[in-house]
């Protein structure tokens, strides 16, 4: 989607609204990453400034970026105890110190089952240079300690939002057009183009046949070897993805995520976008 986004970028500002995707906050127009990294506030003032220039009197503003609440880096996504994006309270209170002054902003947040959700993260990091041991990625790994539920508290617990936006990131095409008029309004979600997709992740196949390569060359780069096993297997439709987790947690993950699932929709002022139900067949049908 932030690709459809970005391809849409001047017609939504045409509209009235000045989004800000992944390219242009990590420093191709706004290098919010590197007041993220910076210890102290000291360009947060320059921050603010740049941002209310890009936005040059427009009234909305939509960025669209996961690591402004954490990286996929192990120590950022997992914490000492377990949970999910530790230092995403610091993150986000960060980003939100530099919006312009005006209402409460709404927070939009997709979710996922955990055991996937670590798996890809972990599998992002195979893509740097000198990438851990997935033993040593997952160390903080407890399937008892995530919970989106409990991240969502933290988010609410900021002044200055006011709703937070939720989805599951398994619907995500059923309920695209609907996050869409709910982010931007029925108007401009109508110009955005279908997305395409970007990263459809490493296969089963092309993970064993990296980890193969990497065992038995230790003077090439890793990211070559990734990319050739990737190129060699790729991830369609229908095609495993990777995994590194046992059988037995991806089961119980599900069963998390589901109660998880129950404890976020009741949060207040959550609001969770789900597929519209099937319509029921008709009487007699075959």
């Amino acid at each position: 989607m932030q690709w459809a986004l970005d391809k849409a970028r001047t017609r939504l500002e045409q509209g009235g609204l000045t989004y800000l995707g992944p390219e242009s906050l990590r420093g191709q127009r706004l290098d919010l990453h590197l007041y993220l990294r910076t210890l102290g506030g000291h360009l947060a003032d320059r921050i603010a400034g740049d941002l209310r220039g890009l936005m040059d009197g427009r009234p909305d503003l939509l960025l669209s970026d996961e690591n402004m609440i954490g990286t996929t880096a192990r120590g950022a996504v997992i914490g000492p105890d377990g949970a999910l994006y530790p230092r995403a309270d610091e993150g986000l209170g960060r980003v939100l110190a530099v919006l312009p002054e005006g209402p409460k902003v709404q927070v939009f947040m997709a979710v996922r089952d955990f055991a996937s959700f670590i798996t890809s993260t972990y599998s992002q990091q195979l893509r740097k240079p000198l990438p851990l041991h997935h033993e040593v990625y997952l160390r903080d790994f407890r399937l008892d300690a995530m919970s989106w539920a409990a991240l969502a508290r933290r988010v609410l617990s900021h002044p200055r939002v006011g709703r937070l936006i939720c989805w599951r990131y398994e619907d995500h095409g059923a309920i695209r057009p609907a996050l869409l008029d709910r982010m931007l309004g029925p108007e401009l979600a109508a110009i955005v183009p279908h997305s395409r997709r970007m990263n459809a992740g490493i296969s089963q196949a092309a993970y064993d046949a990296f980890v193969a390569a990497a065992m038995a060359d230790d003077e090439a780069p890793t990211q070559d070897l990734l990319r050739a096993a990737c190129k060699a297997h790729p991830k369609g439709e229908g095609v495993p993805a990777m995994r590194v987790l046992p059988p037995q947690t991806h089961r119980d993950s599900l069963i998390r995520y589901d109660a998880d699932l129950s404890d976020l929709a009741a949060l207040d002022r959550v609001e969770m976008l789900t597929p519209d139900p099937a319509p029921p067949e008709a009487a007699g049908s075959a």
